[in-house]
């Protein structure tokens, strides 16, 4: 056994010896420029292209074999002029030649310094590598079909003997000075990265290696500029098609108009990414990203990579400025009522995105102290469809409205302004642009379906809870059925209706209120509890135009109302009924105090409402010595009154359930309403009082008439109080 094993031994050394002595007497013999030519035969042969070696060519035999060229380039494809497709300005590679006995590769080390790489594509779409790859795919295909089906590959793509699995191992790779150029004269655009670089240490399949790499890059659609560093852990398992990066640390620096804010740095890192190409799928766990004073965190996943890909994932978003990140980015410049609205967001989501769709199945925020919730997604994207749930605990909506200025006008977000002299048409344009009330061309085609529900909502001052609504917009036409909400201890039921179809939109409205408590909603409102009562409302409204004032001219429609157990400030009707009955005086008038007040029963009436003419004919006052009933029209297009109120003072201290107006004897009153909604007026024809009753009632009926107007004047105020606070109004420009 002995005697066996030491001949193995020594045959063994023999053979190595030959292959050694062989490798010297080819070194010794073969000119390095011989096989300069050889490969430059080769590839003009295999590519049509030229290979040059350039510089010195040199070899080297053991223990390491290698080879070291200088100014090696390969030509353009024909067409893409003189400019060679790549130079390399060093080459180092040196193989050892011990494992090459046992089928192995052990690369000690590749030195490439000094790599231009000019990529293009022509006008027709074709770029320069376009015959390279037509060529490599040919031989593949004839390779493949002259190849036996038994014949087995090691997981470097390299024919293995049967049991034998090659190994690859490279200690070290070294690029730098490495410039790549991309010219599509297509799309017009060009692209650079300069300077870059790579360094890789103890590379070896299915085992874990760490390289760095870094960059700079110039680009001129869209215009910028900037440098990338990487640097990771990476594993290839070429049979299984596993392809790994681990602990990924990069950050990235770029600036120019095309970036966003002119200038961004950002740090991107990951704890794993892993692309499985067999089953076409990529994970990237723990990814995080800092920009913009932005900490963003995610996992995320892709399936179907091959073939219109499905992104899954988890996003979560630390606590960031909002408004900042919106004025860096030069989104708009915000000039809300809040100066901290949006300052403090944060929030996550999970989200499901593919070439047709967005699903965000749940997603929570805070928004500046709110917690916000729900679902949106987004499907068909060329004809998109929107869907979305919302829930809310608390939002107040002032916070975000735009400024107001001394003059209360509401300061434009944008901080533009309107252009004067030659720009008078575009001021009209403008103007004509605010006062409309939709945006036609955004709503026509919309596709829209979602709900939101707000527990504690503000808007104008005014305080609601358990707000509801469901919006669906389909077939250009948007409704919103229903609005429900609940305050000032009662609640209102609306629905809206925008139908943009037609040259003109039109709007349609029912909603209805019970039990609502007018006096705190004033005084939240405006700061004055003027008229306070139990409310309710029902109005069933409709109108052509995209302006209040075109709505006005077009309104059609019926409402009524009714108020309860409330109180008129400024006059105590009673009492100046009684003042005027004892005074002696038969010429001057009784005034009531400003603390003075009426408390009434009932108010209520109904109205017909056509092309803005809002007719009544029923309205009917009940309180404590007190009826009264009155019709009239108001004209919204020109705000003018024209109302008569018919007031007797009676026996009866009773409000509600007390005889009526028809069923009470008494002293009758004409009130005549005039003026404008924004101006009104009270007065009474004396003469036609007179002619009624007589001379001898005249001065009575004075401080009768000036405490009975005082009383429909608050109707007048508190009832227009509330139309403001339902129906928006425009400022009176001064004369």
């Amino acid at each position: 056994m002995a005697f066996r094993s030491r001949w193995v031994v020594i045959t063994a050394g023999l053979v190595v010896g030959f292959l050694v002595l062989a490798a010297v007497l080819a070194f010794t013999f073969i000119r390095p420029r011989q096989l300069a030519d050889l490969a430059v035969a080769q590839v003009r042969s295999q590519t049509g292209r030229d290979l040059d070696f350039g510089g010195e060519l040199s070899l080297s035999v053991f223990p390491w074999l290698g080879v070291e060229a200088s100014n090696v380039t390969l030509g353009n494809a024909p067409g893409f002029g003189p400019e060679p497709m790549m130079n390399v300005a060093q080459v180092e590679v040196r193989v050892r030649l011990l494992p090459l006995l046992h089928g192995d590769m052990e690369v000690g080390h590749v030195v490439l310094e000094g790599v231009d790489l000019n990529l293009a594509r022509n006008a027709n779409g074709v770029t320069n590598w376009a015959d390279l790859v037509a060529r490599a795919s040919q031989e593949k295909s004839g390779t493949s079909s002259s190849q036996p089906s038994s014949a087995k590959s090691g997981s470097d793509g390299v024919k293995a003997s049967p049991g034998k699995q090659t190994s690859l191992l490279v200690q070290e790779v070294t690029m730098r000075g490495v410039n790549l150029k991309w010219d599509d004269r297509k799309q017009g655009k060009q692209y650079h990265l300069r300077d870059g670089s790579l360094e890789l240490e103890g590379f070896r399949l299915n085992q874990p290696f760490d390289f760095t790499s870094s960059f700079s890059f110039v680009l001129n659609d869209p215009e910028l500029e900037g440098s990338v560093r990487f640097a990771a852990s990476a594993r290839l398992d070429l049979e299984r098609k596993l392809y790994s990066l681990i602990n990924v640390d990069s950050q990235i620096g770029a600036k120019g108009p095309g970036v966003p804010g002119k200038s961004l740095e950002a740090d991107l890192r990951a704890q794993g990414i892993v692309v499985d190409l067999k089953g076409n799928t990529l994970k990237a766990e723990k990814l995080a990203l800092d920009a913009y004073d932005v900490n963003a965190r995610a996992d995320l996943a892709v399936t179907r990579l091959n073939a219109d890909p499905v992104i899954t994932g988890t996003v979560s978003l630390s606590e960031f400025d909002g408004r900042k990140l919106m004025e860096t980015l030069g989104i708009v410049s915000l000039q809300t009522a809040d100066a901290s609205a949006l300052s403090s967001l944060a929030g996550n989501f999970d989200f499901r995105f593919d070439s047709k769709t967005l699903a965000v199945s749940r997603f929570a925020m805070n928004l500046d102290g709110s917690t916000v919730g729900g679902s949106f997604g987004i499907r068909n994207f060329p004809n998109p469809a929107y869907d979305f749930e919302l829930a809310v605990d608390e939002l107040n909506v002032d916070r975000y409205l735009p400024l107001e200025t001394n003059s209360g006008t509401r300061k434009a977000e944008s901080g533009e302004t309107v252009p004067s002299g030659n720009g008078t048409n575009a001021a009209t344009v403008q103007k004509k642009k605010s006062e409309e009330l939709y945006p036609v061309d955004v709503l026509r085609g919309l596709d829209i379906r979602g709900r939101a529900v707000v527990d504690r909502l503000t808007v104008k001052n005014l305080k609601f809870s358990g707000v509801k609504v469901k919006l669906v917009a389909e077939n250009n036409r948007i409704s919103i059925d229903p609005l429900l909400l609940n305050g000032y201890e009662g609640n209102a039921d609306a629905v809206v209706v925008v139908d943009v179809a037609g040259n003109t939109p039109r709007t349609d409205l029912v909603a209805e209120v019970k039990h609502l408590q007018l006096g705190p909603l004033l005084k939240d409102y405006n700061g004055e509890d003027s008229l306070q009562g139990k409310t309710s409302l029902y109005a069933a409204l409709g109108g052509d135009g995209n302006t209040l004032s075109a709505l006005k001219k077009t309104v059609d429609g019926k409402l009524s109302f009714k108020l309860q157990d409330g109180v008129f400030p400024g006059v105590n009707a009673l009492d100046l009924a009684k003042s005027t009955q004892n005074s002696k005086e038969k010429t001057g008038t009784i005034e009531s105090d400003d603390d003075d007040k009426t408390k009434f029963g009932t108010i209520s009436g109904s109205a017909a409402v056509k092309d803005g003419l809002v007719s009544n004919r029923d309205l009917t006052v009940m309180a404590p010595n007190l009826r009264g009933k009155g019709e009239g029209t108001v004209n919204l297009v020109s705000s003018k009154i024209d109302y008569l109120v018919h007031v007797k003072l009676v026996a009866s201290s009773k409000g509600q359930g007390g005889a009526s107006y028809a069923d009470t004897p008494g002293i009758p009153v004409p009130i005549h309403v005039g003026g404008t909604l924004e101006d009104p007026s009270y007065f009474v024809n004396p003469a036609e009082y007179i002619k009624m009753l007589g001379s001898g009632v005249a001065d009575t009926v004075g401080g009768v008439v000036k405490g009975a107007g005082s009383v429909v004047k608050g109707v007048g105020e508190g009832v227009g109080g509330l139309i403001k606070s339902i129906i928006p109004n425009k400022k009176k420009s001064a004369q």
